[in-house]
């Protein structure tokens, strides 16, 4: 199910995306970058409060004790709640303020770009009042009741570029008010089921304050590393808009745009196995929790390459086909960000055993205070006349840094884990991936640019990928599962087409 909702939403997404990039035009697609960038950098309070959550949740549904994951669940729904006005109310005052203030927006657009402002600090509220909710969703792996509303809101976006066509009104406003009124249904629709089928949604009185400590323990600490992560992916967005206009800002945002959804296709094992990785660490399984952590490390990377290098092969061929019209540095950045893309995915398969133990400390000042590179490295290399490319480029270098570290930690608060027997599963899966670069390279200087080419060379490295793993990089009970998953499959088939042909 979350294999489907992936590539659904991958293929609308990127249909979408075309249209609304032509709606809106490339002035309009940058403000509404850079307004979100505003609420996201405000974020980082989210980030760290729905972190906990999701620890404490999927912690406790792992022990099975259905009183403290009622009490835990309430709790963090009284955390969200707050922080929601929270966030309100800095976005009506400093966040307005960087609006009308700070940001170097068209001044034509400025009644249009607080109008989406309003109704984007609106549908954040929401947002944030949902995740206890689908937390409890994820922690008890229900993935085909976040595939089906993920896959609604997929459909509904599909309506939202149907009437920005035909709407004659504001299309950046228009297109706002209506991904609000998506959020608010997709909200409804999880609390809905949750209280349907999930008997800890009932409300607690008085809630239990150590359970509320525990947790705001728990984010405060991460509130510094999760500040600083915030600030280093809205901070390029910040100085590309300070240094070079709003123009560039739509290329950036593009860049993000694509690789944000080919990144989505690949993530069922991020998806998937995060929740096992803090159950088994609650079970005390270690040895099964390793197993989570190199499962999700080879499929997600694996499957991320399949999907991703040909098109950054083809970067150029795709955007042309797909906008029409290429913006400013997007090929470039995209190229960049898509390889950069790599790095997260090892550093959160880290990350989740991390928070697994709850002892976050070093991950968030050491690992924190590396991300403050990034942001301050950017604004340098701006400030001394360099171009975005570099700046991206940089990030790649800290990511490296960054990983490192986080292996160390891991080591450190769980030592009888086989951190070589991860290590050795990235060498073999990175080793995998660029030798079957090596066959489209040649396609690539082969054949003339265009769909066929971008078509052979998407074949051929999924082939290659496909074969180098079966043989290198799955293990034999991996390769006997499969077999037998595809003979449950496959083998009614030829009776079908049998029963067809009579």
């Amino acid at each position: 199910m979350l294999t489907i909702r992936m590539i659904v939403v991958t293929f609308v997404g990127l249909y979408t995306a075309r249209i609304v990039f032509a709606q809106l035009g490339e002035e309009s697609y940058g403000i509404f970058a850079v307004i979100g960038g505003i609420i996201a950098f405000m974020g980082f309070l989210t980030t760290s409060i729905s972190g906990a959550t999701s620890r404490f949740i999927t912690f406790e549904v792992g022990k099975g004790d259905e009183i403290e994951i009622r009490k835990v669940f309430n709790s963090s729904l009284m955390i969200h709640v707050s922080l929601a006005v929270l966030v309100v109310i800095v976005g009506e005052t400093v966040g307005l303020d960087l609006l009308n203030n700070v940001l170097k927006l068209p001044l034509h657009r400025m009644v249009a770009a607080n109008a989406v402002y309003q109704i984007t600090v609106i549908s954040t509220a929401i947002t944030i009042m949902q995740y206890p909710f689908e937390a409890l969703v994820m922690a008890y792996e229900r993935m085909h009741v976040y595939s089906y509303l993920e896959l609604l809101s997929v459909a509904l976006k599909l309506l939202i570029v149907y009437l920005m066509e035909i709407s004659n009104f504001d299309k950046l406003i228009t297109y706002s008010f209506l991904l609000l009124c998506v959020s608010i249904l997709i909200a409804i629709l999880y609390r809905a089921y949750c209280h349907r089928h999930f008997a800890c949604c009932q409300v607690l009185f008085p809630l239990k304050n150590e359970h509320i400590k525990r947790m705001l323990k728990f984010s405060s600490i991460d509130l510094y590393g999760n500040g600083v992560v915030t600030a280093k992916e809205q901070g390029m967005m910040y100085a590309v808009n300070y240094f070079f206009g709003t123009v560039y800002n739509a290329g950036t945002s593009i860049a993000w745009t694509i690789n944000g959804m080919l990144v989505a296709i690949t993530q069922t094992g991020t998806i998937v196995y995060t929740p096992q990785i803090i159950k088994q660490y609650s079970q005390g399984n270690l040895e099964a929790m390793q197993k989570a952590m190199g499962n999700s490390l080879k499929f997600t990377l694996t499957a991320m390459a399949i999907v991703s290098v040909p098109i950054v092969v083809e970067a150029e061929t795709f955007i042309k086909l797909w906008l029409g019209a290429v913006p400013t540095y997007g090929v470039e950045l995209f190229r960049i960000i898509t390889l950069q893309s790599f790095f997260p995915v090892i550093n959160n398969v880290l990350n989740n055993a991390i928070h697994a133990t709850g002892n976050i400390k070093r991950l968030t000042y050491i690992n924190g205070s590396l991300f403050m590179g990034v942001p301050l490295t950017t604004l340098l290399v701006f400030y001394l006349g360099g171009g975005i490319l570099w700046a991206t480029g940089m990030d790649i270098i800290f990511l490296i840094i960054i990983i490192g570290s986080a292996f160390s930690i891991v080591h450190r608060l769980i030592p009888t884990l086989d951190l070589k027997g991860l290590f050795r599963i990235l060498t073999v899966t990175f080793i995998i991936i660029l030798v079957s670069l090596l066959p489209i390279v040649f396609i690539h200087r082969t054949l003339e640019a265009g769909i066929l080419r971008l078509i052979y060379e998407a074949f051929t490295y999924f082939t290659f990928v496909g074969v180098l793993s079966w043989f290198f990089l799955f293990s034999k009970d991996e390769r006997f599962y499969i077999i037998g998953k595809s003979r449950d499959i496959f083998s009614p088939l030829p009776r079908f087409l049998w029963r067809a042909l009579r």
